[in-house]
């Protein structure tokens, strides 16, 4: 470990982080000309000492993502850093695991190494972004207390002595902590905001202490700068060059760092996000993520002053953009303000965040902010590939969109649900990030709303990781019912060669609910048995019985089921099953899964295409029957009750297809035409 002494004589010294000609009249520049380093470092510190770091810190991005999220960014995915056990080396990290050091910190140190399938990098790599400094910087501010500052210089002085210099070239490797994310995090979330706190001369931090974390930070712009990734890692590492670069403007590089910031953050709104303001990943909270930290940069680059006489300031078409990125939240999300957990994600509420949004430069005075929220209507999101259908305050989502770019869930077609205030059909959630078999199952399509065939895992094929246009998808709307269809060649994780094409239709019926209409085609002759999966939320009461099922959720909501298919069919509930694993999910920032009930409807061994047809009623119906009817190229589905008789038409050859519903009582016809895909 480096002394604080070898530390300013080598790469912290002033001579190798300031630059004199950006200020020449300063104090410390006068003392850095003169050979005076001690005294240059006495002085820049001191200036820092007298005017606030952060130009206000509402833009910072802890604050920003506390607005957002509603979180305190000390208690959020499992850390619980409470700042009197912090002062004991006492650390609840990330899935609420524990650790407390005795003497000097193994800033390397795994506790979870000897786990087996459970053991998971994320404890090492989250603790080394510094999180719990900020409850320790917000501790000393709100008592004043010497205790907070104390244990935050003990721990700057040992992470920065033991840890710094920065590797010559990017190091991803684990355990480690120049992993560039954390970096970013580092750079851009948790030292400005804790520098901004904790630069107060009443919280006794010594010269010394300070101006290694200012020399840190320069160093941590220097690695950036040189070690760009991709996808949202990247937006992290652009928002803590951007800080490194605009709120250190006196060091060397500084306007490299903040000039290179602007235009990677504008690239990557182009780059990563699609036409309509998805992001590549299609995993809602990354999605927010990446959207959050590049509105933290420009934010930065507009209430710093930085681009002030710079020739480098915002085109009002970045701003448009970023305001299309932050709608797709609104569009996608429930009458709440919830958007789901869309694959490797809890879900998140979006309302707090258009606060922000609507704060955005406009190109023009009469500029108004999209209708956030929309109700009662349907939402097609083309190259993210979702349809929201809104119909009487119910809302219900059908994903067809591409593989993702990364944290990807085998979910193609699943079908999500909310109504009376809350998920029916759910999704499983934001697994562990470890090898176990819970992780795998919420990972795979046996843990989403989807069909298998024969019980085995599968995948969307092809495996479109970045689409250049948007899937196939179509959507229609009329008199109180609403309509999305998507098509997708499947194939087996474990036998690629053999898969099924299984075109899907979700219909929102008004004064009823939904139904969900299946074609399933095997792509050999054998015969295969067929397997629907509906997850509901934990605590719910799933009773099935005679081919339907009542569901009660714990707030007493029911919801009736009725199943029916070209082929008998069985209805069964599985609750935490480990053999097959069925029936787990995860509460956000658990280390575990927990059990949920599952509604399992299997059919009777077939060679020839299955049609099927849930119907999810929201009301009560006192007498019901699903017939369905195969004549020459058309499906029939006829749902037939004492009240409302309605009717499901699927017609034509493989290459096509037009769904038409028809109601009694409420008469109107919806006929369109989905191309699938792929086509075959």
């Amino acid at each position: 470990m480096q002394t604080i002494e070898d530390c300013l004589a080598g790469w912290a010294a002033p001579s190798r982080i300031l630059n004199s000609d950006s200020a020449p009249d300063a104090a410390w520049s006068r003392a850095l000309c003169a050979g005076e380093p001690a005294a240059a470092i006495k002085a820049f510190v001191a200036a820092m000492r007298d005017k606030p770091f952060l130009p206000d810190t509402r833009h910072a991005y802890i604050p920003q993502a506390e607005r957002w999220s509603g979180i305190d960014f000390g208690r959020h995915g499992g850390h619980d850093y409470d700042p009197d056990e912090v002062i004991k080396q006492h650390y609840v990290g990330v899935y609420g695991i524990e650790h407390r050091f005795d003497g000097e910190i193994d800033w390397l140190y795994d506790p979870t190494a000897s786990w087996g399938e459970h053991s998971t990098r994320e404890w090492q790599v989250q603790f080394n972004r510094h999180y719990h400094w900020i409850p320790l910087a917000r501790a000393w501010q709100r008592t004043s207390l010497e205790k907070y500052a104390r244990a935050f210089e003990r721990e700057l002085i040992s992470w920065v002595t033991s840890q710094c210099p920065a590797p010559l070239r990017k190091d991803m490797r684990w355990p480690g902590v120049w992993r560039t994310i954390e970096v970013g995090i580092r750079a851009g979330w948790t030292w400005p905001l804790t520098l901004d706190i904790m630069r107060h001369p009443d919280a006794g931090i010594s010269d010394e202490a300070i101006w290694l974390m200012i020399a840190a930070l320069h160093e941590h712009g220097r690695y950036l700068l040189m070690s760009p990734t991709g996808g949202n890692f990247k937006t992290m590492e652009t928002n803590g060059l951007a800080h490194a670069g605009m709120l250190l403007p006196d060091l060397l590089d500084s306007e490299v760092f903040a000039s290179t910031a602007i235009d990677r953050a504008i690239a990557e709104m182009y780059r990563q996000f699609y036409p309509d303001g998805c992001q590549d990943e299609l995993a809602s909270s990354y999605g927010r993520l990446s959207m959050g930290n590049t509105f933290c940069t420009l934010n930065l680059a507009q209430h710093s002053g930085w681009s002030e006489g710079r020739g480098t300031g915002i085109p009002f078409g970045t701003w448009e953009r970023l305001r299309a990125m932050g709608e797709v939240y609104a569009l996608i999300a429930t009458p709440d303000g919830r958007v789901p957990g869309l694959h490797d994600c809890d879900g998140i509420e979006v309302r707090n965040m258009f606060e922000d949004m609507a704060s955005l430069p406009a190109d023009r005075a009469d500029d108004k902010l999209p209708p956030w929220f929309p109700s009662d209507t349907v939402r097609h999101i083309p190259w993210g590939g979702y349809a929201m259908l809104r119909n009487q305050g119910r809302w219900s989502l059908l994903d067809a969109g591409p593989w993702g770019t990364g944290h990807q869930h085998s979910d193609a077609l699943q079908v999500l649900t909310w109504a009376d205030g809350d998920f029916w059909c759910i999704d499983p959630g934001k697994p562990a990030y470890n090898q176990s078999s819970e992780t795998r199952l919420i990972r795979g399509a046996e843990g989403h709303n989807v069909v298998l065939m024969d019980g085995r895992r599968h995948l969307p094929d092809p495996v479109v990781s970045r689409t250049p246009a948007p899937l196939p998808m179509a959507v229609a709307q009329k008199d109180g019912i609403a309509v999305a269809a998507a098509g997708r060649l499947t194939r087996f994780a474990e036998a690629p060669e053999t898969g099924f094409r299984h075109e899907r239709v979700l219909i929102d019926i008004a004064d009823l609910g939904w139904m969900v209409i299946d074609r399933l085609e095997a792509q050999d002759a054998e015969t295969h048995g067929w397997e629907w999966l509906w997850h509901f939320p934990a605590g719910a009461t799933v009773i099935p019985e005679d081919g339907m099922a009542v569901i009660e959720r714990q707030d007493g909501a029911h919801l009736q089921v009725v199943a029916t298919a070209t082929t008998e069919l069985r209805l069964h509930t599985v609750c935490g099953s480990k053999n097959p694993w069925r029936g787990w999910a995860t509460a956000p920032g658990a280390a575990e899964a927990h059990p949920i009930p599952v509604l399992v409807v299997t059919s009777d061994p077939a060679t020839v295409p299955v049609v099927s047809a849930t119907l999810f009623a929201s009301r009560p119906l006192q007498s019901v029957s699903l017939t369905p009817r195969h004549d020459g190229d058309k499906f029939m589905i006829s749902l037939g009750n004492d009240r409302d008789p309605l009717s499901v038409t699927l017609e034509g050859e493989r290459e096509w297809r037009t769904v038409a519903v028809q109601r009694s009582g409420n008469p109107c016809r919806i006929t369109f035409t989905p191309h699938f895909f792929p086509r075959l």
